[in-house]
């Protein structure tokens, strides 16, 4: 790890790409970070950013071979394209609420991913999000009703299998 300095606001495109950093916790400070910054660092495992960056950028974490978590918080309204490609080892993501934008491709060539978490308060699920993955289940954090209500946009796929806090969707 590397320790930051409190007064850190933003981190350049690309700052980090191939580094051997094994794990990222940006401080609370940080209210953006660059395109690819993170990318190729194939030995790291996790990365929490914090509640400032709104943004996840183009490629943050492309091909991090061996990332097998990625936490951002809830004020995140934005994935790019290719943020997480590549992730091989990433087997669950977490979707903020506010989540309005996903870019093309953000989880393409994560094999392992087998989960992904999304919030009611979700107004979209975008099919993007899925391009390129295996069909992993969604949990949804809300009801089959709240869930019913997700307007669900960019060919997404309806037999995916959705397990609510009432009951399960589409079950495969």
């Amino acid at each position: 790890y590397i320790e930051w300095s409190a007064d850190l606001r933003e981190i350049g495109d690309r700052a980090f790409e191939g580094c051997a950093l094994t794990g990222v916790s940006l401080p609370n400070s940080v209210t953006r970070i660059g395109a690819g910054c993170f990318a190729g660092c194939s030995e790291m495992i996790d990365i929490i950013l914090p509640r400032g960056v709104t943004v996840i950028p183009d490629e943050v974490c492309r091909q991090c071979t061996s990332l097998a978590f990625a936490y951002f918080s809830d004020g995140v309204t934005e994935i790019g394209s290719d943020a997480f490609a590549g992730c091989a080892a990433l087997y669950m993501i977490d979707l903020p609420a506010g989540l309005c934008k996903v870019g093309s491709t953000p989880l393409a060539g994560c094999a392992n991913l087998t989960e992904i978490y999304m919030h009611a308060g979700m107004k979209q699920a975008d099919g993007a999000i899925l391009t390129q993955t295996s069909k992993p289940t969604i949990h949804f954090i809300g009801t089959m009703d709240e869930w019913a209500a997700v307007e669900k946009i960019n060919d997404w796929d309806p037999d995916l299998k959705v397990v609510c806090s009432d009951g399960t969707v589409n079950d495969r």
